[in-house]
């Protein structure tokens, strides 16, 4: 079912190539997803951590956080923000990189945990997952195969399945977000205390994260979806946006990953950035708030840099 997904390694090679023009040039570079989203917005606030560790660091974006890995695996961009799923189908060859493993990742830090839930408008009549059946939900998401990925993911927390939904094809996630916004979709995938979606709440006049289904199988199911992921608690006391009652969140962990050619010097002032510069960069991302060493430490199977591991034993 998964391997539609795959992507053709020729064409992602050329693609790739021409992203990657010009960046070896500066000191050191940051491959992030389109501007706008989440993950771009993440890598602009460990910019500006660098800057305050004189560590001078390019944001680099590219159409998508998966698009990008064979670049920061091959050197061509210094370091690369991707979650836990994107990484760990790269290292394995699976999904989008079906029968085309990338070598050399290393890990630099795991970042933060990433919360999502699907998200609907506020005044919207769907109160939970199974409210869903028949409604207009983004699918295809081109050449980001986590998309879908995920929100079958959710529907299956739920003992629903895309084909219980009305698929409307969107590009990307970016292009999720401008369609439910234009009330094209009922529903897109919402990031727990996001900036972007803050921002579309705004839009849409005020929005709801659904809660995940939580029964003995749930966590089963969405795992065939997304192995790396889990179902987290949410509490209403916890003031996040579109959380009203206590629930539960589709969760695993974004990370700041590099080549294993990296200079030792280069990953550890990047460590430095973030660990001094964390009260910046919780001001975009405010899960980050509660990033430490231990957290930083999250192990998905694939080798630490060992700068990181010695950075983190000091």
């Amino acid at each position: 079912m998964l391997s539609r997904f795959a992507i053709k390694p020729t064409a992602l090679c050329f693609a790739l190539c021409l992203s990657a023009t010009n960046l070896s040039a500066q000191e050191a570079s940051l491959a992030t997803s389109s501007p706008g989203g989440t993950v771009y917005n993440l890598g602009l606030a460990i910019a500006e951590a660098g800057a305050g560790s004189e560590f001078d660091i390019r944001v680099t974006p590219f159409t998508s956080t998966t698009q990008a890995i064979p670049v920061v695996a091959s050197g061509q961009v210094t370091f690369g923000l991707a979650n836990a799923y994107e990484l760990a189908m790269a290292d394995t060859g699976t999904v989008s990189f079906e029968g085309s493993p990338i070598d050399g990742l290393r890990i630099v830090s795991a970042l933060y945990p990433m919360r999502m839930g699907l998200m609907v408008r506020a005044d919207s009549d769907i109160y939970s997952l199974a409210d869903m059946t028949g409604r207009n939900v983004p699918s295809g998401f081109g050449s980001t195969a986590t998309g879908e990925l995920l929100i079958g993911a959710m529907l299956a927390s739920g003992d629903l399945s895309y084909e219980d939904v009305n698929q409307i094809n969107v590009a990307s996630f970016g292009d999720m977000a401008a369609a439910f916004e234009a009330g094209r979709t009922d529903a897109m995938i919402g990031v727990l205390g996001s900036g972007r979606d803050a921002r579309i709440a705004e839009n849409v006049g005020g929005v709801r994260i659904l809660g995940l289904g939580n029964d003995a199988e749930a966590e089963t199911r969405v795992q065939e979806f997304v192995p790396v992921a889990r179902i987290d608690p949410v509490l209403a006391s916890s003031n996040i946006l579109g959380v009203s009652d206590d629930s539960f969140a589709l969760t695993y962990d974004y990370y700041i990953y590099t080549s294993e050619q990296t200079p030792d010097e280069v990953v550890a002032k990047a460590l430095d950035a973030l660990m001094s510069g964390k009260d910046v960069i919780a001001l975009t991302v405010r899960a980050f708030a509660d990033y430490s060493v231990d957290t930083a430490q999250r192990d998905i199977g694939i080798p630490f840099h060992p700068a990181a591991l010695d950075s983190f034993s000091k």
